[in-house]
């Protein structure tokens, strides 16, 4: 049995990743940041383990996992996005944007890189970084604000690839 830690767990694709490792038999934990009816009603169904956590906050992050323990199976699904035209966002909205969608992504990958590498010397480790869709990139193909932070996420996860 793994040990699966979601971020953006408590609705969407997130809710539906906790309820599939779940139902597989692993033990899942998921961080949520603000909808705690939500993360009640997954915790419920699955037996997952809520966690509130603003990932965009590295102390935050730290302390989450430190509930945790081991984690075999790291999914970066929480994420944010700005409706609205680029001319007209707030740079605070822009610097939200990046602290979660990526620097939360580097918060929760600081959190379990150093033991996963560790543990890569006895045995293969599972990397899930943002799975995208065609129908998710229709669905924001004129949110340029979104779309430079995927790209970033990408970046990196082309890079975590290669230490794989």
């Amino acid at each position: 049995m793994s040990t699966v830690v979601i971020t953006g767990g408590s609705r969407g694709i997130g809710a539906a990743a906790v309820e599939l490792f779940a139902a597989r038999g692993h033990k899942v934990y998921f961080l949520y940041e603000k909808n705690h009816e939500a993360a009640s009603s997954v915790a419920e169904r699955t037996g997952a383990i809520p966690i509130c956590c603003d990932v965009a906050n590295s102390g935050a992050v730290k302390s989450a996992f430190a509930q945790i323990g081991d984690v075999d199976i790291l999914i970066c699904n929480a994420g944010i996005m700005h409706f609205g035209l680029m001319s007209m966002m707030e740079e605070e909205a822009w610097d939200r944007l990046f602290a979660v969608n990526v620097k939360g992504i580097l918060h929760t990958v600081q959190a379990v890189l150093p033991d996963m590498l560790l543990e890569r010397l006895e045995t293969e480790f599972t990397f899930m970084l943002q799975e995208k869709t065609d129908a998710t990139h229709s669905a924001v193909r004129f949110c340029t604000s979104w779309a430079t932070t995927e790209e970033s996420v990408d970046a990196l996860c082309r890079k975590l690839e290669s230490l794989s």
